[in-house]
């Protein structure tokens, strides 16, 4: 099949009217080789506690494995399926050609900045561009969401911009931060807390509820959500911010406003997860790539919900910002979780990967990567908890996790090359 025709997704609709293939094809592939980067840095990460590496830092290893897996892979694959599901059509094609490019260029500079100096006015200058990217495409995005059938999905689209845009203001305090006061203040954690606080609960997640809500509406059930259940969770994520803080000034009063903000997040996502889970449940009982994907990534955010709904006893609290195997697992639960297998799921069932051998090689050794690395690190965290210190042999089982992730998504990468299976015919990708 030749690969500059459009691809036919699983329903019959076409998904390519906003982008060329050719343009999509590219996005995606960049998309997953900066995913395949930060699992290399990542990786590199896990060796560290196993042998010396010379000539690298782990603090600048770690800045510019979690910038790269964010404000890369992430942003690339979100942005991406935005535009994909969300639009009908657009005349801003060349605009968002620059976000993609313009992105690259960010993530592979704050790659090396950040390996060579950590948090320094390169790496910093890097990361400014990014954020100026995230507006150029905010902008576009949201004037093209008023050509768009007023509904739930579309709302939540819109909710994501706007936290975007505010998390940014945590990146832009830190330049001030570390000339007045410097890297060791409150207000440097406090400002980075910002910025991933409202990325993951703001930003990331309302894309991914709109994503969700967007194709249950497309197979034929419309589930409009109530505009309270929108404020609830606007509110909870104002709310769940007093827990990044609480660690700087433990005041009883940042306890319960975060108790509140976790309870109104619960009743919210709740809300929404009830009302499409017949239509969720049928789908992964297909038992498809896709199917998989998506229902792992569905879980993840469960279980991200329930995590944090557990923050109200004083106790797990305490313990969500001591132990540090129960972040990273909260992080990864996130990130690998809830957004990217199940906006990657959304991809596969559209027909944007490749309908190949490699491809569904790879997304079985990520989602087998990363149920291993998050079971280590729940149960390390537990020894840990216990005062029983770490289980033998934890770091060497870890890494050996860890490093099934590049080689899973370098196999995903291969299935790009075989260009007549990029584009796939509606028969093709029922398989996926």
């Amino acid at each position: 099949m030749n690969e500059n025709r459009t691809a036919i997704a699983p329903n019959g609709i076409n998904r390519f009217q906003v982008l060329d293939s050719n343009i999509t094809k590219q996005w995606i592939v960049w998309a997953t080789a900066l995913f395949f980067l930060a699992s290399i840095f990542g990786s590199l990460m896990r060796l560290y506690y196993i042998v010396e590496i010379p000539l690298l830092e782990y603090l600048h290893l770690l800045h510019a494995h979690s910038h790269v897996a964010q404000l890369g892979w992430a942003f690339l694959l979100v942005t991406l399926t935005l535009l994909i599901l969300g639009l009908n059509s657009t005349p801003h094609q060349k605009h968002y050609i620059s976000v993609l490019v313009l992105n690259v260029v960010a993530c592979f500079g704050m790659a090396a900045t950040f390996l060579y100096q950590g948090y320094g006015a390169l790496s910093i200058g890097f990361s400014a561009l990014h954020i100026l990217v995230s507006y150029y495409f905010a902008w576009f995005f949201w004037n093209d969401l008023k050509q768009v059938e007023v509904s739930s999905a579309r709302s939540f689209f819109k909710g994501s911009l706007i936290w975007l845009v505010f998390s940014s203001f945590g990146l832009w305090a830190l330049p001030v931060v570390l000339n007045t006061v410097g890297k060791s203040s409150i207000l440097y954690y406090t400002s980075v807390q910002w910025f991933l606080h409202i990325q993951f609960n703001g930003w990331f997640t309302y894309a991914v509820i709109g994503l969700i809500l967007l194709w249950v509406n497309r197979n034929g059930k419309h589930k409009p959500i109530p505009g309270t259940v929108l404020w609830c969770l606007h509110g909870s994520v104002l709310l769940t911010y007093a827990l990044s803080v609480s660690w700087a000034n433990p005041h009883p009063a940042l306890f319960y406003l975060n108790s509140l903000g976790v309870l109104l997040q619960l009743f919210a996502v709740g809300y929404i997860l009830w009302a499409i889970k017949d239509i969720v449940l049928n789908e992964i009982a297909k038992n498809k790539l896709s199917s998989w994907l998506i229902g792992v990534g569905l879980f993840s955010l469960i279980l991200k919900i329930l995590t944090q709904s557990a923050l109200v006893v004083p106790a797990v609290a305490d313990i969500s910002h001591t132990i540090r195997n129960f972040v990273i697992g909260f992080i990864h639960l996130t990130m690998l979780g809830s957004i990217s297998l199940t906006t990657a799921g959304l991809l596969v069932r559209e027909g944007i990967f490749p309908n190949s051998t490699f491809t569904r090689l790879g997304w079985a050794g990520v989602l087998v990567a990363f149920l291993s690395t998050e079971l280590l690190l729940f149960i390390q965290g537990i020894w840990v908890w216990m005062a029983m210190g770490f289980f033998t042999y934890y770091y060497e089982l870890i890494l050996g996790a860890t490093i099934l992730f590049p080689l899973s998504i370098l196999a995903v990468l291969f299935g790009f090359l075989n260009k007549k299976q990029y584009f796939l015919h509606k028969r093709k990708s029922k398989k996926l």
